[in-house]
């Protein structure tokens, strides 16, 4: 298997015997990518990817939204300040420091959430081809360090998911652009604005070689983070308005990141503006607002 696994959303590739090119498997919806998506519902079932995601808004103080953004690290470190304001689920110290999520009344690492994510996309291989999955790949992040390895792996072993490498995911990037436009002599600059991280390597290729001349990234840009300024703008609306603080309600609080996700992605591929309504939240009457591509580069800047 190949599996991008992200911090917003996941796709597992597969190579079965025979096979010239890798095969996009998809949900048991019939769709991908699947959602990075958590949930624990009262009865002890766990949902994940689709049926997690429809339910998260209804379900917030024991849904677990981009766990990945967390692996590795230590509650106390600098970084986590910022990243509890954008993290829709609430952080807690484990007994050893790690950092862990507090999901209803229980606790649960990230590995954890990291595993069963893992483990659900193993399922829908061996489903689809009748199968044991041999082994993976997995993209990390360029900037992913020791502990953060060290942590996905982990989920891995918890998901029973042999890894055979782990790779970085501009590298993965550059591989296909390669394979795709046959341009084998050549620079290509890569990219990688995620849910999660943003990435950035630059490559040289020829025939039969591949070389990484400069890479950087940081695990504290992405998608995630241009959602938590949406959130704001809109409860900075909502409060002028109501004068609720919508962001002390862990149901408002969700419907707020839901919608800033899909505003995100409305302005990202039809950039000129996009509506946002939030309709009988909180008990009290919506709000709407109207955010222009310009406007919203500078909020974000």
């Amino acid at each position: 298997l190949g599996i991008d696994f992200g911090t917003d959303t996941c796709c597992v590739y597969a190579l079965v015997d025979g096979a010239d090119t890798p095969e996009l498997v998809p949900s048991r919806r019939g769709t991908s990518p699947t959602p990075s998506v958590v949930a624990f519902r009262p009865d002890g079932t766990i949902d994940i990817g689709h049926d997690a995601a429809s339910r998260a808004a209804t379900n917030a103080e024991h849904t677990v939204v981009g766990a990945k953004r967390l692996l590795g690290r230590k509650f106390y470190a600098g970084e986590v300040t910022w990243l509890r304001e954008a993290f829709p689920a609430a952080l807690t110290p484990a007994s050893n420091g790690d950092l862990w999520l507090r999901v209803g009344q229980r606790t649960v690492s990230p590995q954890e959430i990291a595993g069963l994510l893992l483990g659900h996309l193993k399922e829908l291989a061996e489903e689809r081809y009748q199968t044991a999955v041999e082994g993976a790949v997995l993209a990390v992040p360029v900037c992913f360090d020791e502990l953060e390895r060290r942590a996905l792996l982990e989920a891995c072993q918890l998901a029973e998911l042999p890894v055979i490498a782990l790779c970085h995911e501009p590298t993965a990037l550059a591989r296909a652009f390669v394979a795709q436009t046959k341009q084998f002599k050549s620079r290509v600059a890569i990219l990688d604005l995620g849910a999660g991280c943003l990435d950035v390597a630059i490559f040289e290729t020829s025939i039969g070689s591949m070389r990484v001349t400069a890479s950087r990234g940081d695990t504290l840009l992405g998608g995630l983070d241009l959602d938590r300024r949406l959130v704001e703008l809109m409860n900075e609306a909502f409060l002028g308005r109501e004068g609720i603080d919508l962001l002390n309600d862990p149901t408002a609080r969700m419907r707020l990141f839901e919608v800033a996700r899909r505003v995100r992605h409305e302005l990202s591929l039809a950039p000129r503006s996009s509506s946002v309504e939030l309709q009988a939240i909180a008990d009290r009457a919506g709000v709407q607002l109207r955010l222009r591509h310009p406007g919203f580069a500078r909020e974000v800047a």
